[in-house]
């Protein structure tokens, strides 16, 4: 369920801190073996085990065809392998 999902952590001030987010691939033809790590949602938190809601949302996130299309658009998957690079 929760298999393309992460979760980073890490503690600041005594507060633990949590980065959800979702891999995916947004060029398969042009780049197969590239990997986007989208962090979704930032939350604090004391317990220790995974809030299975926050990957919830990273889960409906990875599907929502507005944010596909968003990550679409910033990494397009250009046929014949030759992208243009914007900075």
């Amino acid at each position: 369920m929760y298999k393309h999902c992460f979760v980073f952590k890490w503690k600041e001030n005594r507060q633990n801190h949590r980065l959800y987010g979702f891999l995916c691939n947004p060029q398969p033809t042009s780049r197969p073996g590239f990997q986007l790590c989208v962090l979704a949602t930032h939350r604090t938190k004391n317990e220790r085990e995974t809030d299975e809601r926050e990957l919830e949302i990273a889960v409906s996130l990875r599907a929502s065809p507005d944010v596909i299309m968003a990550i679409q658009s910033i990494y397009p998957d250009v046929k014949g392998g030759k992208e243009q690079w914007v900075n």
